[in-house]
């Protein structure tokens, strides 16, 4: 799998949020364009960024809020009671 890194400017932050686009996550589009949300920094807040087939970014949309819903403890599974050797 081909996985390239591509840099977008958040206005809202004013950092550097670097986004890993897959080959196969560009090939999977119907109409050419890869929409990549990505939450980061603090307080927490979320872009959405539209790349075309060449890897360049079309456009950067900023959202006014956001909602996650909650994982239920049942869903998570904690490092500590994962194998040592995977």
């Amino acid at each position: 799998m081909d996985t390239s890194s591509v840099k977008v400017h958040c206005e809202k932050c004013n950092k550097s949020v670097e986004l890993a686009i897959t080959s196969e996550d560009l090939s999977s589009t119907q109409d050419g364009i890869l929409r990549v949300m990505m939450v980061h920094g603090g307080p927490p807040h979320a872009i959405v960024v539209y790349v075309d087939k060449n890897k360049r970014v079309r456009e950067i949309e900023y959202s006014d809020s956001f909602q996650m819903e909650e994982l239920s403890s049942s869903s998570v599974i904690q490092a500590e009671s994962l194998p040592s050797n995977l």
